[in-house]
């Protein structure tokens, strides 16, 4: 899922500008294996698919109720929630390599329990055991990823998680469309052990081996990831950029001040009205959302259609992203997808009426989701996280992140809960023309208040935050 945040301590000058092809390529492939464990958070928002088979499954020894699939399916975003605030003390005393190395194996067996139930309360156990996990993998992929990887790879390792999860979501689309929920929920387990085994190959993060004294394994990490490093530079860098920590209070009492928490606030408007706009319903729901329009299409098979479409875009988004720019991206996939949720609201809408007939209806409404779905992958899905690691300033970027993340887990949470109870009140038509209306209000917040971070300096972001007085006072003090 679009759960990645950028370090908050990996400055530029830390890691050398150029690396010996030996270093190259060890870097890429310390990078996909570490990005590989996205696969799990992909799987995860999947498995609602799964679980609509297991419970039109006359033969299942397990009976799941409208109900259990309401709470099994929206749990993710209140489990990740405190998993995340969990995973941080965990990446603090174990490091981050060790811990994503110890939460692959219990995946393996959650899914396993997903599989083979033995009662309700065991596919219970599964889930939360599966989105515990994906909570602390999503917390602990960006960071270790760009404080392995030099400044001129760290653009194309922060976009493989995203590309990533998009995978899982496919794989987990296509399993039910073939195979049996129980086949389907068994192979997910399967993946676990050969990460497992490649995560070992893996060094830990020489920052976190310097925040705990270890200097001579730093040094070691550092000249496997580039043979040519200087090293003592290099530990200078690391050293001086995590002296300048800032503790959990001081950036509390930071928080206070406007340019610090001016774009906090922005950054959480822009996740709290996505989130609201619907895409965990999309992607988590998809299967049932599909069958309830009455698409002609299997709705797996639509399914299907999403995660293709959605893998797609965000490679898409890979490659175009620094040179279109944070602000018209955002932008522009804020109104399409408004305009492709209110095209698939109003064919629902049209769908219901009897003298219209079925005729294309319902395919426009499939169209318009799969539009809805690429431009959310191109801009909509992985800006906002850009935006974390960009607009956040450095006094308070952890204490930021952790309140972004909480806020957009308990909207995952809450969306993904009362989705049902919308369609009872308003159909789903009327609910996809809600979550247009939401995506348009997003629109008008980028438009009027989000500036292009796009080639600027951090400093210089933090500054665009900065009262107009303070702005005075900078200049002065640069002319003297």
């Amino acid at each position: 899922m679009e759960g990645s945040r950028q370090p908050e301590n990996c400055p530029e000058s830390a890691v050398p500008p150029v690396a010996t092809p030996r270093g190259c390529l060890r870097q890429v492939f310390y990078s996909v294996v570490v990005a590989s464990t996205a696969l799990h958070l992909g799987m995860v928002a999947g498995w609602s698919g799964i679980l609509m088979k297991q419970k039109a499954d006359p033969e299942a020894e397990v009976v799941v109720s409208e109900m259990d699939v309401v709470w099994l399916v929206s749990s993710l975003g209140l489990v990740w929630m405190f998993s995340s605030f969990v995973s941080g003390p965990l990446m603090e005393h174990l490091g981050l390599r060790r811990l994503l190395l110890l939460s692959l194996l219990p995946s393996a067996l959650c899914w396993l329990l997903l599989a083979f139930p033995l009662a309700t309360w065991v596919v219970y156990v599964g889930r939360v055991g599966t989105c515990a996990t994906a909570g602390i993998i999503n917390t602990i992929l960006q960071p270790l990823l760009a404080e392995l990887c030099q400044p001129r790879y760290r653009g194309f390792a922060l976009t493989l998680p995203e590309i990533m999860v998009s995978v899982g979501l496919l794989f987990t689309y296509a399993l039910p469309r073939f195979l049996s929920w129980q086949a389907s929920a068994a192979l997910l387990a399967a993946p676990f052990l050969p990460m497992f085994l490649l995560m070992l190959l893996v060094p830990e993060s020489p920052y976190w081996l310097l925040k705990r004294d270890k200097r001579d394994e730093a040094e070691k990490v550092l000249l496997r990831l580039d043979p040519s490093c200087d090293v003592v530079e290099e530990i200078i860098a690391i050293k001086s950029s995590c002296a300048d920590d800032p503790t959990f209070f001081e950036q509390v009492q930071q928080l206070k001040k406007g340019r610090n928490a001016r774009p906090v606030l922005l950054v959480l408007s822009h996740f709290l009205l996505r989130d609201l706009g619907g895409p965990s319903v999309v992607f988590m729901y998809s299967a049932y959302m599909f069958a309830m329009a009455g698409v002609q299409l299997d709705a797996f098979t639509c399914s299907i259609l999403v995660g293709a479409v959605r893998l797609l875009a965000t490679i898409a988004s890979a490659l175009v992203s620094d040179r279109v720019g944070r602000r018209p991206m955002l932008l522009c996939t804020a109104v399409l997808c408004a305009a492709a949720q209110a095209v698939a609201g109003g064919a629902l809408l049209l769908g219901r009426d009897p003298t219209l007939g079925e005729g294309a209806l319902p395919l426009i409404s499939l169209v318009a989701v799969l539009l809805y779905t690429a431009f959310f992958g191109v801009g909509l899905g992985p800006i906002p996280w850009v935006l974390v690691g960009e607009l956040l300033p450095t006094a308070v970027r952890s204490l930021g992140a952790a309140i972004v993340s909480s806020v957009f887990a308990l909207t995952v949470f809450v969306i993904n809960f009362i989705f049902p109870s919308l369609i009872a009140l308003l159909s789903l038509g009327g609910t996809f023309l809600l979550f247009a209306a939401v995506n348009a209000s997003l629109a008008l917040v980028v438009l009027f208040f989000l500036p292009e971070t796009s080639g600027l300096t951090l400093k210089e972001v933090e500054l665009a935050f900065a009262s107009k007085h303070r702005l005075a006072r900078e200049e002065e003090k640069a002319a003297v």
